[in-house]
């Protein structure tokens, strides 16, 4: 992956319904952070998602927050990751995602430049990372096991290995994802 500059403003069109995503990669003081927004619908409407994670030099998850919104219902979502990888959420610790090194948004490509970045992966290698998974709309966080596997220079086959779903990802010189086929494009910034 190349050098990151200062900052950078992606945005993503949703492609399998109404959904826009704006998410930004900026350093600071040895730590990386993306904040976002999202629109889109589920069940029950359209949502709107804020977040911000915040990883360390090394790209490991240090921390998230996540606001759901949709109608009435709002649900906030405070993640820690002490030193020992013990994974505190909202207060308490969730023993189940220890050993946990990425955070994924269920509904983001956003997150999947965690990973990439943090694996440095040669073309045709490949590994298993453990990851909390935020799923929406219920906010709640499972432990899953994924693969990445750096096909080319800029692709990435992206395995679930918990559910068997597959795909291969398309990224930018930063690891930021263009094409996440049937789901997310890389839309031009205004």
């Amino acid at each position: 992956m190349s050098s990151v500059p200062s900052r950078r403003t992606v945005r993503w069109q949703r492609l399998d319904r109404p959904g826009v995503e704006r998410a930004t990669l900026s350093p600071l003081k040895n730590t990386w952070h993306i904040d976002g927004r999202i629109e889109t619908d589920f069940e029950g409407g359209p949502a709107r998602i804020r977040y911000h994670i915040r990883c360390d030099e090394g790209w490991r998850t240090q921390g998230a927050w996540v606001t759901f919104k949709q109608g009435r219902t709002r649900r906030r979502l405070g993640l820690f990751v002490k030193q020992n990888e013990a994974w505190i959420l909202d207060g308490k610790e969730r023993t189940d995602l220890r050993g946990c090194v990425d955070l994924d948004l269920e509904v983001s490509p956003a997150t999947n430049t965690l990973p990439i970045r943090r694996l440095d992966l040669t073309v045709g290698s490949g590994r298993d990372v453990r990851v909390g998974w935020v799923r929406f709309s219920q906010l709640a966080v499972e432990r899953t096991e994924q693969r990445y596997t750096r096909v080319s220079l800029r692709r990435y086959r992206f395995e679930n290995l918990d559910s068997g779903y597959a795909a291969e990802l398309e990224v930018d010189d930063l690891g930021l994802v263009l094409n996440y086929p049937g789901f997310w494009a890389r839309a031009p910034n205004p």
